[in-house]
């Protein structure tokens, strides 16, 4: 009898406690993914207040005219010198850019020959060597937008993963302090899509690593490394060398 009573008493009070613990850790996980891939609403200017809508958060990229930035090079040469510069924001946002492709001359006319015997296929490539494009998370170029005391980084990443190819906006809000004898960039608000990774610690350093503080070339770091003192102003940054 004490068997079949056994058999039919239910779970344990450490069963159900489990089992909510569990829940709840799923619902979080889901309400992080849903919020990550949740869009941001891009704008040229914040709306005011009384017009904004709940639950919308919304991005500014910095500016980027490359007929404004056409000193660009000439200060990252005089920087790499050791030279003080101020770079304007569209200066900055256009040496963060991908260089342009270069031109090609175009070919002379050859001689008509004979058509070459076809090749064999090539080998499929391995998993090992597939290209960026396969990768799950791919960053893609750095937006800077510089007002005073502050600098925001924003960087889309394309997400190839579980069968998605998302573009997903990661904004880093924060300023440049001296660790040691060196500037670095500490992060303030950091969001990934529309979820604010600064309150999840693990997460945000993650996100910070892997897509906000990216090495600077070897050149750049050098130079870098004997800054006296950085100024962020609305729209420039002033590098002071000693």
């Amino acid at each position: 009898m004490s068997r079949n009573f056994s058999a039919i008493r239910g779970p344990s009070w450490a069963e159900v406690i489990l089992g909510a613990v569990l829940s709840l850790a799923l619902g979080a996980v889901l309400g992080a993914v849903f919020l990550a891939f949740k869009p941001v609403e891009i704008v040229k200017e914040l709306p005011p207040e009384a017009e904004r809508k709940a639950g919308v958060i919304y991005h500014i990229d910095g500016s980027r005219d490359t007929n404004k930035a056409r000193l660009a090079t000439t200060k990252k040469k005089a920087f790499l010198e050791g030279q003080s510069v101020t770079l304007t924001e569209d200066e900055l946002n256009v040496l963060a850019g991908p260089a342009p492709a270069p031109r090609r001359a175009p070919a002379k006319a050859a001689p008509a020959a004979k058509a070459p015997a076809p090749k064999p296929p090539a080998p499929p490539k391995s998993s090992g060597q597939a290209g960026a494009d396969n990768a799950a998370l791919v960053r893609g170029t750095p937006n800077f937008r510089l007002r005073e005391n502050d600098v925001q980084i924003s960087v889309p990443v394309t997400v190839n993963a579980l069968g998605l190819d998302v573009v997903v906006t990661v904004r880093a809000n924060g300023q440049f302090v001296k660790q040691g004898d060196t500037f670095t960039y500490e992060v303030g608000d950091l969001y990934v899509g529309s979820l604010p990774v600064h309150r999840l610690p693990f997460a945000a350093s993650f996100a910070r690593d892997q897509f906000v503080s990216q090495p600077l070339p070897e050149g750049l770091q050098t130079a870098w490394s004997k800054i006296a003192k950085v100024t962020v102003g609305t729209g420039s940054l002033q590098l002071t060398m000693p």
